[in-house]
């Protein structure tokens, strides 16, 4: 069609970036038709319509000078075959009226100006869905055994929209555990964009180790080449010494691309990329949290002359905080080796040499120590309720046969809630990476 009521909702008229007149154009009562050609020469194939700006009261100085835009707003329901039509905006000679000074009409352009414009397709919306694992790695968190343990941020993700603006309409979350039904540990969760709640849902009987939750109907516009930061919190229910929600009990949220439900500016379908996995979250009413404070590692000895062995000291220290009740922390410190395998009744701590060559020869080297600020009783550190003890673990490492690379990562830590061995709890959440040192090069003169 070439009739400029089906394309346009406005018409505006700017002087410089200020808006100072706009009139409707989505009707044919808003235009007039002109004799063909009478503003430019065309192929005779076209129509001329035009409208009018009067009224207006704007002054400019002797002196200045400025640009006069003509834009239009777009309809958003605009058929495919009608994207790619052209146009021509044009304004005749003396089509510009202007009053002097002195009362006297000035009239301008002294001939026809006018310029091309092609419609176009708006360009789709990208919607990408990610996380950062440092964020939603695993965890313990402290669910109270008399009540509801509320809010407990259980996933954290951000969604992008590049391109184009996007509009969210549902949002699916995938919730799996080792618990027969969900619903014994979650009452409901909630989604918060930014820190502005948005929308809750019940956690309702599913007899099943997984279900997903859907946030219906939020209709959640991410703007073009905006990224926003979403949260998942969780309402716990109360945690018991016998039942089917317990300590140790764990929950694990994600949403994959197919959970995302979006649309574009005409209401078509916008498919997501990636995705947002949080790590599993292990339920206590008392136990540990552990943090990371610093590690290092350094060369302590370099040979010189032949028969001598290059030596290294590494250090990682970390905090433990006590909740609900006392802790004990297992003293002394072992090496697991590539496979991880240890025993509270050897050591409370335990590590693992990483080396590129010559690993097993340079674990034979190994000396260890655990250390704290924590008062030593006869197993263990005592971590009082409450409070934050800081630990220290310490290996010294020696080249052997061959020239190597190596370094250590914190593999676990054994915690109990009295001084014994008996029955104590491996702490392995969220040791990653990021509790290994930095690689030294051991040297073999």
């Amino acid at each position: 069609s070439y009739r400029p009521w089906n394309y346009f909702e406005t018409v505006s008229l700017w002087l410089g970036d200020e808006k100072i007149a706009e009139k409707d154009a989505d009707s044919s009562s808003d235009w007039s038709e002109e004799d063909d050609n009478t503003c430019y020469t065309d192929d005779g194939s076209s129509k001329d319509y035009k409208m009018a700006f009067t009224g207006l009261s704007e002054v400019l100085e002797e002196g200045e000078e400025v640009n006069l835009y003509v834009a239009v707003t777009v309809k958003d329901n605009l058929d495919s075959e009608d994207e790619t039509t052209d146009f021509t905006v044009c304004i005749p000679g003396d089509g510009i009226r202007t009053v002097d000074a002195t009362g006297l009409s000035v009239y301008a352009p002294s001939s026809a100006v006018h310029e091309d414009f092609e419609m176009a397709g708006a360009t789709d919306p990208t919607l990408k869905l990610s996380y950062d694992e440092d964020e939603n790695e695993d965890r313990i968190i402290d669910v109270d055994d008399q009540n509801d343990t509320n809010n407990v941020e259980v996933l954290k993700f951000t969604l992008e929209s590049e391109n184009a603006d996007t509009l969210i309409t549902d949002l699916a979350v995938d919730i799996t555990s080792g618990l027969s039904d969900i619903s014994d540990a979650i009452s409901r969760i909630k989604l918060y964009r930014g820190d502005t709640f948005v929308k809750t849902e019940s956690v309702s009987t599913s007899s099943a180790t997984s279900t997903t939750i859907t946030f219906d109907d939020i209709d959640l516009t991410i703007e073009a080449d905006t990224t926003e930061d979403f949260v998942i919190k969780a309402d716990f229910k109360e945690i018991t010494d016998s039942g089917d929600f317990t300590e140790g009990d764990y929950v694990a949220f994600d949403i994959d691309a197919a959970d995302v439900t979006a649309e574009d500016s005409q209401g078509d379908s916008v498919s997501a990329s990636g995705s947002a996995v949080g790590g599993s979250i292990y339920c206590y009413d008392a136990a540990i949290q552990v943090e990371l404070v610093e590690k290092s590692a350094s060369i302590t000895f370099t040979p010189e002359d032949s028969g001598e062995y290059g030596q290294a000291t590494y250090v990682i220290k970390f905090n433990v905080t006590a909740f609900d009740d006392d802790m004990y922390i297992i003293t002394g410190a072992s090496e697991a080796d590539d496979s991880g395998s240890h025993s509270a009744s050897t050591a409370g701590v335990w590590y693992d040499l990483i080396a590129t060559t010559s690993e097993s020869a340079i674990e034979g080297t190994l000396t260890e120590s655990l250390s704290s600020n924590a008062s030593e009783q006869t197993y263990s550190y005592k971590v009082p309720e409450g409070q934050t003890k800081e630990f220290t673990l310490t290996v010294v490492a020696t080249a052997s046969s061959a020239d190597a690379f190596a370094k250590i990562g914190l593999e676990g830590i054994y915690w109990n809630t009295s001084d014994t061995t008996t029955g104590a709890v491996d702490y392995t959440y969220g040791l990653d990476e990021d509790w290994q040192t930095n690689e030294v090069f051991l040297d073999v003169f």
